[in-house]
């Protein structure tokens, strides 16, 4: 549902934009601002549009008048935008060669009337609303990852760093490039281990959906992601002492990354 403000009464070209708006969307008028502002705020309306006068002139005089618009940015608004954009975007390009309004308005309106056959030549294998139920998986995912992956990691390295243990492989014989190689291994293996237990959660839910390109393409993000959380993981243990402050720091991360990313809620 939309609602036209014509201020340009007598218009051809406004005339034509209306008719063709009217067999695309149901029109409602409205006599008051504040009825229409109420009916916007109760989604009664979706698009408000607002048409200048002298906008049919303007078109023909080569001037790109602007439409004002109040929209409640759902799916019904944005639709309406686009036939709104169309109409003028196509009237503006024949006005040049019109000689009257009136003959702008025909040709625009024949112009968009047109239209073009076409066929699938392939069918979608997986249902697009699995698809979106794995989105939000793996969304979710994220935060678990990045805690599990940094808490968990940080824990057994504040084992390795206590004074007592530091002292001992400070004097040892052992190399400390081996040493330092097998904890980036043992924790890797942990990151690895931890995706793929969330990747066979996935599997179990999703199903056959994982098993497409947009499937493998969520699973290899995720591995990405795993990655990225362990070199945080390394990098925080060098900076935090107490486990205190690792689990203020871990909270601030997670869900400070998770929100401003869009793993929750939309951007």
């Amino acid at each position: 549902m939309i609602s036209l403000v014509n201020g340009d009464e007598g218009s051809e070209i406004t005339d034509g934009l209306i008719k063709y708006l009217s067999g695309k969307c149901d029109i409602e008028n409205y006599d008051t601002e504040g009825e229409l502002d109420d009916a916007l705020f109760y989604r009664h309306v979706s698009y408000a549009i607002y048409v200048p006068e002298g906008f049919g002139q303007d078109v023909m005089d080569g001037k790109s008048p602007e439409i004002k618009v109040k929209t409640t940015l759902n799916y019904d608004a944005s639709l309406a935008g686009m036939l709104l954009d169309s109409y003028v975007r196509v009237v503006e390009s024949y006005a040049p060669y019109s000689e009257t309004q009136a003959e702008a308005a025909k040709s625009a309106a024949e112009s968009l009337a047109k239209r073009s056959d076409f066929t699938y030549l392939a069918q979608a294998k997986v249902d697009r609303s699995t698809l979106t139920k794995a989105a939000s998986f793996f969304g979710f995912e994220n935060y678990t990852i990045l805690t599990g992956i940094i808490l968990l990691v940080n824990f057994v390295l504040f084992s390795f760093r206590r004074e007592m243990v530091t002292k001992r492989t400070a004097v040892s014989a052992y190399p400390y490039g081996r040493y330092f190689r097998q904890l980036v291994s043992g924790s890797a293996i942990f990151a690895v281990a931890l995706w793929a237990i969330f990747l066979c959660m996935a599997l179990a839910l999703m199903g056959k959906a994982l098993f497409s390109a947009h499937g493998a393409l969520f699973a290899l993000n995720s591995l990405i992601m795993s990655a990225m959380a362990l070199a945080l993981a390394f990098l925080i243990s060098g900076l935090v002492k107490t486990t205190g402050a690792l689990n203020g720091i871990v909270n601030v991360i997670a869900l400070g990354t998770s929100f401003m990313c869009g793993a929750f809620i939309p951007r």
